[in-house]
């Protein structure tokens, strides 16, 4: 093994990026033992810093700390895969965050070298690019580990692998667990191999994992590495974009039956289906109900009287269990800025709608507030 943490050390020293701890020395004390220096760093590792700053994971500042956490763990991640080099062993126990917003990803004893780099880039140690660096046999944490790694066969593990514990790694910041967890080792590494874990929307908390955060990770822990993001850039982008896109926002589960909005209400939410199908309804002039139409997951409902300060002009009820992610006034005015000249946009083009529907259907006679 003093071969492989003399490697150890040039891997790392070589690796020069804002989240990979640097390496100051190598050396070799008077009796031949080996030695590296390393900065030091003041934090605590990304398990223990989940304890302490995400108590609530349905809190969207606590939760919007630990992705930024993921996304600079992506970029190590990214770079290292550029100067041709695998970590092999992603976990929380393997990322330090310091006091200050500092990410570091440590222990790169488990490191291999890929083919994936000009020569001049290339992170060198004194073996080929590809060469393995360990026999066979499975190394690593089952609990995070991609099914190649757990057969143990040099020469299988890549970057793809590396996106799959990057997925294992951000199912435990927003599920509060690993992928695959147990008392007993062989267990643990059976489903690793299988690929059967819980889904994250299922394991988490309810309303923590939006619809666009359990598709990257299930993506990235997609048993087939042809099914997996391309690349860890790929996985960053998709993690970004599931983030604008909701990540933010509260999700609930409401039963078959449960009304959302009522006609003639004051509307302070608006909604978008994740899960399940809704029915909007109104009444006509005869008091009739006249169903306006069926709405699926993506649909979007109640922005109008949130957006221009109107009654609502429906009734939207669950026709099944119905998951949505609920967006309130406040934070659609903070979204749009409301107002500022965009939000005075958005207001004029609802009035217009309104305006035109009124046009459409003749004057409303709605019950009172």
């Amino acid at each position: 093994w003093s071969q492989i943490f003399v490697e150890e050390a040039q891997i790392t020293a070589q690796l020069e990026h804002p989240n990979i701890v640097p390496v100051h020395e190598l050396g070799r004390e008077a009796g031949g033992s080996h030695y590296f220096t390393m900065k030091m760093v003041q934090g605590v590792t990304l398990k223990k810093w989940l304890e302490t700053s995400l108590r609530d994971r349905r809190s969207p500042a606590q939760l919007g700390d630990a992705l930024e956490v993921v996304l600079k763990i992506c970029d190590a991640i990214s770079f290292a895969h550029s100067r041709g080099i695998v970590h092999g062993d992603l976990k929380p126990d393997n990322v330090m965050v310091g006091a200050f917003g500092e990410v570091y990803v440590m222990d790169w004893g488990l490191a291999q070298l890929i083919r994936s780099a000009p020569a001049t880039e290339s992170v060198e140690i004194g073996r080929h690019p590809g060469q393995a660096r360990f026999g066979e046999g499975a190394l690593g944490t089952p609990a995070y580990m991609p099914p190649e790694q757990t057969i143990g066969v040099p020469g299988t593990i890549d970057a793809q692998s590396d996106v799959f514990a990057l997925g294992a790694l951000l199912y435990h910041v927003v599920v509060g667990c690993p992928p695959y967890g147990g008392c007993d080792a062989s267990a643990v590494l059976a489903a690793a191999r299988d690929v059967q874990f819980v889904p994250p929307e299922q394991a988490a908390p309810e309303g923590v994992v939006s619809p666009g955060i359990a598709r990257v990770i299930k993506r990235a822990m997609s048993r087939e590495k042809a099914d997996r993001h391309a690349d860890v850039r790929e996985l960053k982008h998709d993690l970004q974009r599931a983030v604008r896109g909701g990540t933010h926002l509260p999700s609930r589960w409401y039963p078959a039956g449960h009304v959302f909005c009522r006609e003639g209400d004051v509307g302070s939410e608006a909604y978008v289906i994740a899960q399940g199908r809704c029915v909007a309804h109104r009444t006509g002039p005869d008091g009739a109900r006249q169903v306006l139409r069926e709405m699926g997951p993506g649909a979007v409902f109640g922005e109008m009287a949130v957006i221009s300060d109107v009654l609502r002009t429906a009734t939207v009820e669950a026709l099944e269990p119905v998951l949505v992610q609920v967006v309130s006034k406040d934070l659609l005015e903070d979204e749009l800025g409301l107002d500022a000249w965009v939000g005075a946009f958005v207001k004029a083009l609802a009035q217009r709608f309104r305006d035109l529907e009124d046009q459409v259907r003749g004057p409303r006679s709605l019950p009172p507030r």
